[in-house]
């Protein structure tokens, strides 16, 4: 029985460099600005937010009871969140881009109604 998967893989012409540790690494840094387009946040992006949030470790430190880390799971990645009664922290940044997500997904449901339904998840300062 022949693998005709890996018979056509062996055919394609890509160089060997291509395969590299050296750019593997160069896909890596890349990574760092990439975010899936097709949903409002990925873990991913809100991680990458709250870090650069000069405000958010003021308050992890100084409310502790409030503002914790927490570990969230997509796939087979895990990421820490900082999270606020036990809903997920949208830094400033993204909370826009959130705000209008829901609003053009949930089909324009009113003032009300939005934030009801982002609260369920998210939270942030106003």
């Amino acid at each position: 029985m022949s693998n005709i998967v890996a018979d056509a893989l062996s055919r394609l012409d890509i160089a060997e460099e291509e395969f590299s540790a050296k750019a593997f690494a160069n896909e890596l840094a890349n990574e760092e600005e990439e975010f899936p387009m097709g949903c409002p946040l990925s873990y991913k992006e809100i991680a990458f937010r709250q870090k650069k949030d000069r405000a958010l470790p003021n308050k992890l430190r100084t409310q502790p009871e409030l503002y914790v880390k927490k570990p969230y799971i997509f796939s087979d990645s895990t990421y820490k969140l900082i999270a606020k009664d036990n809903k997920i922290y949208v830094p400033k940044y993204l909370q826009h881009k959130c705000a209008k997500w829901y609003h053009l997904t949930l089909m324009h449901p009113g003032e009300q109604r939005l934030e009801l339904t982002i609260a369920q998840h998210c939270t942030w300062i106003q």
